[in-house]
């Protein structure tokens, strides 16, 4: 559906990459989990160089799929972010490798993972945490 909203050309690899990211629904890759990171991609192609529908950029936000468990751990404000932020790195890493990685896209986000998982762990609370924490804070103000 985002395909057809967008205007996305369907080629060879676009259908692949739709098949990578159904693929992973099994690691928790879901519509709740993906939109924010689509949110992201949106916003920031607003300001970006490259057009939402452009192919690079579509296969791109398939392979940001393999974001969603991130994004199900820490909340849909942390998708828009690593979305908006896969979007810049799917356009600035090519030159490292010379443009010659075939999957660019799941190389990003592997990259985006390392980086930013570290920084969500030390600094914010999962939503597993905020619930507990929530249901603590009301059980001692009914003590």
């Amino acid at each position: 559906g985002y395909y057809l909203l967008i205007g996305a050309t369907w080629t060879g690899p676009t259908v692949g990459v739709v098949f990578c990211l159904v693929g992973t629904c099994f690691l928790g890759s879901h519509p709740r989990n993906v939109c924010p990171i689509m949110v992201g991609y949106i916003l920031i192609s607003m300001i970006g160089q490259n057009p939402i529908n452009a192919q690079s950029i579509v296969v791109g936000l398939c392979f940001a799929g393999g974001l969603a468990p991130v994004v199900g751990h820490y909340g849909f404000w942390v998708g828009i972010v690593a979305g908006a932020m896969h979007y810049c790195f799917v356009t600035a890493i090519p030159p490292l490798h010379g443009g010659l990685c075939l999957y660019n896209g799941g190389f990003t986000t592997c990259l985006l993972c390392i980086i930013l998982v570290p920084i969500l762990e030390a600094f914010l609370l999962t939503k597993e945490e905020k619930k507990a924490k929530k249901e603590a804070q009301k059980l001692e103000s009914t003590l």
